[in-house]
């Protein structure tokens, strides 16, 4: 799969840019800082937008305070107390996607929301990831992929 193409202005928020790899018209959207509450509310509606209109969007965010996110899927009952994390000063939601607790602070995030259909699972990642690559060496850093393994990290318990 060769890496998608950019249009110049789509480091600009809002412009829009074309994925060859995707094969898809995508919005790109640099949101101003939020709290976690907000973040994941625009990423839901952003992913209901992409559901009726068959628009994609790579947003990118930051946080306005620590935040834990946790995955969609993850238990947190009798595991986290919500008193405890707000004692220390760190927010707390639930993302739309799996995986396990992230802490979120002085940060750049990014969110994927796109209709499903077309590229495979697989195809779809590696157009994301290449497009991720090619804004990040524009940016003037060295990007560096790292090497597969043969196994995946497991959770404990």
């Amino acid at each position: 799969m060769s890496p998608p193409a950019v249009d110049a202005g789509a480091e600009t928020t809002a412009e829009r840019a074309t994925l060859a790899g995707l094969g898809r018209r995508w919005r790109v959207l640099a949101s101003p800082p939020g709290d976690g509450a907000h973040n994941m509310a625009v990423d839901a509606a952003l992913l209901a937008h992409a559901r009726r209109t068959g628009e994609a969007t790579l947003r990118t965010y930051t946080w306005r305070r620590p935040t834990l996110s946790f995955g969609r899927h993850e238990r947190t009952r009798d595991l986290y107390s919500a008193e405890r994390i707000a004692a220390h000063g760190v927010d707390a939601v639930r993302r739309h996607t799996g995986g396990r607790v992230l802490l979120h602070h002085h940060e750049l995030t990014y969110s994927v929301t796109a209709p499903v259909g077309g590229a495979t699972l697989a195809e779809s990642y590696a157009a994301i990831n290449a497009l991720l690559r090619a804004a990040i060496a524009r940016l003037g850093a060295t990007v560096v992929v790292a090497a597969r393994t043969t196994s995946s990290l497991r959770p404990e318990g």
